[in-house]
Parts: structure tokens; C-alpha cells; sequence
């Protein structure tokens, strides 16, 4: 008898075992169609909007990044830093500096699209070398992103968000009452002028009841941030349009990262081309990399030259690998670049080369395509 309860027992712990290794999570790798990622992480986490500096030899890529996988509702802020080795950068574990807020908050819902400037920042009395602006929004559809700011002392800790309200404020209902609503402000990206507490701060903001725009805002954070009130988002700067030719109804700098060029007085920006995709998931499907006259771009009035492209479409032919097998397609969904600048958002030129990030998607006809997207590297030049 004891010779059969220890048989049942056994067959029991086996079976148990059994079910046990069968429901193990299977991890996928994502789809590689073209170029090579910068780093790899399975499906079921997004990997996307990223903005990339360079410090003392070594690179730190700030994106966004699902916590939980195949969870849109865990958003954080997740750096990796990037170490030199023979042909390429290797990138660390990622360390995640900065969350979505707590119920009730107004970037309860998402947070995403980080910018990183160096400088001298002081908040509650205390000085930082870091400031991040970064969207977010508490809207369950994701709209009328807003912006906020966090200040660190470290490029890869945790960052501390500023305040309990955004910085730069946006609300549909201001346009007019039971509009569409749209995404608001997204895509922030510092520029500092000073390389101290005075810092460009541009982003795109995508208006229900008139055209899209580029704008820019100077912003003098030489005070105690604790003290600096909400500003709206249209009393700055609008970044032209001048010199962007494209199939669309009207142009503007959508998808902007900026970086700038001290001893020509410019920017270059690396941007996403328009239309956007007309299938899921409704990204573009090219992003190019422009330059201008500072001046003419922000301040000139009346007819400029503007902006003149350097780089073209950086599109699925560029970022295909044709000689790789299984490589030769490249991406179809090409959004979200930024330039590689050093920490106070100067542009990094080596032989008359920059280099661009950019963010790939795999299209609707991939399951769970919302959780593919990588982050990719390209070269162009000056």
C-alpha cells in the first residue's frame, strides 16, 4: 500500500511539474529586418523616443519603455549608458529613472519622449546638473499631452519630477468645446544656450482647430524651479516651416530632436517626414535630418530661406542590411529620431559624419506589433 501512495505522489509531483514548465512564459525575440538594434529587448516591451548624449566617452540613451510586459499602462523613462568597444557601442542593462505619477496626477496615465540638457539648476534650494522635460498626459486615450520636468544629479538615477503640475501646459478645451481631441504637446527636446540655466526647450504641438506647429520656447531657469509657474504652450516661438516641401496640406517640424551648431550660429534637427502611414500603426515611415540659420528659424520675420535637408529619407531602403540574409527589407516604420550631442544639446560632428537614432515598428500584420519597437543607429552626413 505505502508503495502505491509514494507512486501516486511521484506521478502527481511530475504532472504538477509538467503543467508547471508547459505555462512557462515563452520570450520572443523582436523582428530584425534590417540594421542591427543598439541594444535588444524581447517582445512585449516598446522601445521608443529616444534622445542620446555623449560625456566623457561614453553615451547614455534615455527612451521609453513599458515596465511590465506586454502592459502600454506601466510607462517609464529608462536609460542605458554605452561603452566603446572595437566597432560599436555596448549598451548596459537598462535602469529605469523615471515613472508615470500616482492616481490623480496629470501624467498619471503615460509619460514618454524624455530630453536631457546639462547645466546649473536648483530645485527646493537644492542645485542640479541635469534637467529632463519629458510628455506626458492622465487622458485614459492618451491626449493633450503636457509637459513636465525632473532634475538629477546623475545621468543614470533616479530622476526627481518638478512640482505636481506640468511646466508647459495644454488643454483642448482651450481651441473650443467638444473638438477632437488630439495628442497636445509631445516631443520636447532642450537645447541650453548658456550652458548654465538658460535653455531652449522646443516641441510640437498638434493643435484640433488649426495646423500643427513647431514652436520654441526660451526659458531662463536661473531661479529656484519650485517657484516657476504652468506656461502655455502657444505664447513662444514658432519654429518655421520655411524650406520643408512635402506631399502635405501644410508642412511644420514634426517629431523635432534639435541640436545646435555654435560656430555657424545653427540647428539641425533630425525630423519625421509626413504624410504619416495611412495603415496601423499610423507613424511616419522616414524621418530626415535638416539644417538652418538659427536666427532665420526662430526670429526672422517674412520670407526665409529656412531649413535645406542633408540627409534625405532615412527610410527602409537606408536601414535595410543587404548583405545579411533575412535583412535586405529594412523598416516600414521608421519614427522618433534624435542626434547623438553632448550634454548641453551642442551637435557631435565626427568626419564631417553625425550620427541619428531612430525608432522602427513592425506594422498590425505582427501580433503584438505595439511591443516590437527598438531603437536603431545610422550615420549621415554633415
Amino acid at each position: 500500500m505505502k508503495k502505491v501512495v509514494i507512486m501516486l505522489i511521484t506521478v502527481c509531483v511530475l504532472c504538477s511539474s509538467f503543467l508547471a514548465c508547459s505555462k512557462k512564459e515563452v520570450n520572443v525575440d523582436k523582428p530584425v529586418t534590417g540594421i542591427d538594434p543598439i541594444f535588444s529587448e524581447y517582445v512585449g516591451y516598446y522601445n521608443e523616443s529616444p534622445t542620446l548624449i555623449e560625456e566623457d566617452g561614453a553615451r547614455f540613451v534615455f527612451y521609453g519603455r513599458n515596465t511590465v510586459k506586454n502592459d502600454k499602462d506601466t510607462a517609464s523613462i529608462a536609460v542605458r549608458k554605452g561603452v566603446k568597444t572595437e566597432n560599436a557601442y555596448e549598451y548596459s542593462h537598462y535602469a529605469t529613472v523615471l515613472e508615470k505619477g500616482k492616481e490623480g496626477a496629470w501624467d498619471s496615465v503615460d509619460i514618454k519622449q524624455p530630453t536631457v540638457v546639462k547645466g546649473d539648476f536648483v530645485y527646493s534650494g537644492k542645485h542640479y546638473e541635469y534637467l529632463m522635460a519629458y510628455s506626458g498626459t492622465d487622458k485614459g486615450d492618451r491626449t493633450d499631452y503636457q509637459i513636465g520636468f525632473a532634475v538629477s544629479n546623475s545621468l543614470t538615477s533616479k530622476f526627481t519630477k518638478v512640482g505636481n503640475e506640468p511646466m508647459v501646459s495644454y488643454d483642448s478645451d482651450d481651441y473650443m468645446l467638444d473638438v477632437t481631441r488630439t495628442e497636445g504637446l509631445v516631443e520636447p527636446s532642450f537645447v541650453s544656450y548658456d550652458k548654465s540655466s538658460k535653455v531652449y526647450l522646443f516641441f510640437t504641438i498638434y493643435r484640433p482647430t488649426a495646423a500643427h506647429l513647431g514652436k520654441c520656447m526660451e526659458l531662463d531657469l536661473s531661479g529656484d524651479l519650485n517657484q516657476m509657474s504652468s506656461k502655455k504652450a502657444d505664447l513662444c516661438l514658432t519654429v518655421t516651416s520655411f524650406g520643408i516641401e512635402e506631399n502635405t496640406t501644410y508642412s511644420y517640424i514634426a517629431g523635432g530632436d534639435y541640436a545646435y551648431v555654435r560656430n555657424s550660429d545653427e540647428f539641425v534637427v533630425v525630423r519625421e517626414s509626413l504624410p504619416k502611414a495611412t495603415e496601423v500603426p499610423y507613424t511616419s515611415t522616414s524621418v530626415c535630418v535638416v539644417r538652418g540659420n538659427a536666427y532665420d528659424v526662430l526670429y526672422k520675420v517674412g520670407k526665409v530661406e529656412g531649413w535645406a535637408d542633408i540627409s534625405g529619407a532615412i527610410d527602409s531602403f537606408k536601414t535595410s542590411s543587404i548583405d545579411e540574409e533575412g535583412k535586405f527589407d529594412g523598416y516600414s516604420r521608421i519614427y522618433a529620431g534624435c542626434l547623438l550631442k553632448d550634454a548641453y544639446g551642442d551637435l557631435i560632428v565626427n568626419n564631417n559624419k553625425i550620427t541619428v537614432l531612430i525608432t522602427s515598428k513592425c506594422t498590425a500584420e505582427v501580433e503584438n506589433y505595439d511591443f516590437t519597437s527598438q531603437i536603431h543607429e545610422v550615420e549621415t552626413s554633415l
